[in-house]
């Protein structure tokens, strides 16, 4: 009988994999499955796959042939997995086998979470990635590197949503979890290491859209109208903020033409969540922040255009991520 379902989302992380999956197949025992998903990597990834699969027969594979995206490709594995919980990691990211085994008890222990949240670390420095402090407490939403559900869960609020093909899966899966009378919680006791790196150039642009783009969706889509624009605004000026290199002007049109398209897309598939839904997610102080903590517009506009101004004078483009 299958107890914990292992779910892997694989996209070009030879290196990641060629390590974390062998010693993973090696210490699991009978009543975990590993399901490993690959988004049509191109760096040698599927033929190891296969050839692992050889070796440990029962490892499941699903070979897309073509990037299906975060959510499809979590999704496609959350269907195959036979477990009462499902386990979630990516493919930079590690657990121990002993940190694997003390889910079951965690959910018994926490009857009304349908979603544990791990502590997450960079594998290379040992930063956390998502620090909630030292004891259980309940959250807003997942590190998506590594996390675990309740696989009942699936049947009463649905799979992830499918548009999010990059950000945002984890906070409107969370959010509709607390809908269905479920809470997310963080559980610090529990380690994962990622071995993540942040993105510049293109590729770090185009991430950022997509974030600001699918929480801004996403906030619309769930949210009353007005809750939803000023977390939008929040969530736009935060990304803003936090992608300190990429400030530049067609950088900041295409930040706002993203929140701008996901407020539409938001409104056209507008799913209201209940009262006690909306007051827990409007709390100032529940973290990850998603556009819910107040700050000064004014003052935070007035930084970044003098930043903006200060990198034109100079003919460079101030930070790097």
């Amino acid at each position: 009988m299958i107890i914990t379902s292992i779910i892997v989302l694989s996209y070009n992380r030879l290196d990641d994999i060629r390590v974390n999956l062998p010693l993973l197949l090696s210490e699991m025992s009978q009543d975990m499955e590993l399901i490993v998903v690959d988004n049509a990597s191109t760096d040698g990834s599927r033929e190891f796959l296969r050839e692992l699969r050889k070796q440990y027969p029962t490892l499941k594979l699903v070979l897309h042939d073509n990037n299906t995206g975060v959510a499809v490709g979590r999704n496609s594995g959350f269907q195959l997995a036979m477990g009462e919980y499902v386990i979630a990691l990516d493919d930079d990211a590690s657990m121990s086998v002993s940190d694997i085994n003390r889910v079951p008890s965690l959910f018994a222990g926490y009857e009304q979470a349908g979603i544990l949240a791990f502590s997450v670390r960079q594998a290379q420095t040992g930063k956390k990635q998502n620090d909630h402090g030292d004891t259980a407490t309940t959250v807003a939403n997942f590190h998506g590197a590594a996390h675990a559900i309740r696989a009942g869960l699936f049947a009463r609020v649905g799979y992830l949503d499918e548009l999010c093909s990059f950000g945002g899966e984890e906070f409107d899966f969370s959010v509709r979890c607390h809908a269905a009378g479920y809470t997310t919680v963080y559980v610090p006791e529990v380690h994962a290491l990622h071995n993540s790196f942040l993105r510049s150039g293109p590729i770090g642009a185009e991430r950022r859209e997509k974030w600001v783009f699918n929480y801004v969706r996403v906030l619309y889509k769930l949210f009353p109208q007005r809750m939803a624009a000023l977390f939008s605004l929040r969530y736009t000026f935060l990304m803003l903020k936090w992608s300190r290199g990429f400030v530049d002007k067609r950088f900041v049109i295409k930040i706002i033409r993203a929140a701008l398209v996901g407020r539409r897309h938001g409104k056209m598939a507008h799913a209201p969540v209940p009262a006690e839904t909306v007051k827990f997610y409007s709390d100032p102080t529940l973290f990850p922040q998603y556009g819910n903590v107040p700050f000064n517009f004014l003052s935070q506009i007035t930084k970044k255009i003098s930043k903006m101004v200060r990198g034109r004078s100079s003919g460079t483009i101030e930070g790097s991520p």
